[in-house]
């Protein structure tokens, strides 16, 4: 259904829309409604990425995602999720004009939460989507982004350590690391020496957080702060 929303608020910068604070949508329910993050295409337009629990396919909360014109109406909207609480935080447009999409599933995957990414084409239609997760933790998903050798970078948080994920244009893991202490990992971005820039926030007392990885998501040799993980992988059914 198409669902008028009464206000949105934008900051831009960069071609991107930040997340200085939450796009909050209204629809005309008493429903949660709640978008985490645009982006500006690069033709023109957006793509906006959140959840909701007014409609779609199943579950308490579906990842819920909107593609606009430049003026604001929905070109195309689809709810992606299972029977249970599917959020999505963060959306990036690649490089052949499709969607990246990461955020939690409860739906689905190792058990508890676990990442959720979905590769959708330009007109918001599955390619593939892969759950990530330790069946011991509750993992999510804050950022995603393209990597220059076309496959993604995914970061989030795994049970408390801050987690990062390096997958290849299919989903597949290249590698994963995880670093002792409580922590979130909630911005990430490859830099132009093949590195990474994480940001986030540790835990208690609440310190904010900077790590500079190389291309290979280590600090350095002599570095024993990040830590090797060994997360399940699993292709998921999500509906549609």
């Amino acid at each position: 259904p198409s669902i008028p929303l009464a206000s949105i608020t934008i900051g831009l910068g960069n071609h991107y829309l930040r997340k200085a604070s939450e796009i909050e949508a209204k629809a005309r329910t008493s429903r949660l409604i709640r978008a985490r993050e645009g982006v500006v295409l690069s033709a023109g337009g957006f793509i906006m990425a959140g959840n909701t629990d007014a409609f779609g396919a199943a579950g308490n909360q579906d990842f819920w995602v909107l593609k606009l014109d430049a003026s604001g109406n929905v070109t195309w909207q689809k709810t992606f999720g299972g029977a249970d609480w599917d959020t999505a935080q963060s959306i990036v447009q690649t490089s052949e004009g499709g969607f990246i999409v990461a955020g939690t599933t409860y739906s689905f995957g190792a058990g508890g939460g676990d990442m959720w990414v979905l590769k959708l084409t330009v007109g918001g239609v599955i390619e593939w989507q892969k759950a990530y997760g330790i069946p011991c933790c509750t993992d999510g998903a804050n950022a995603v982004q393209q990597t220059l050798d076309g496959g993604y970078i995914v970061a989030g948080v795994n049970s408390g350590p801050g987690w990062m994920l390096k997958l290849n244009p299919l989903g597949n893991v290249v590698w994963q690391k995880t670093f002792a202490g409580s922590a979130a990992i909630r911005a990430v971005q490859q830099i132009s020496d093949g590195g990474f820039i994480m940001a986030g926030n540790t835990g208690d007392p609440g310190d904010y957080l900077l790590l500079k990885l190389d291309e290979n998501g280590n600090i350095g040799p002599s570095c024993a702060f990040l830590l090797d993980t060994n997360a399940t992988v699993t292709v998921t059914n999500a509906v549609i």
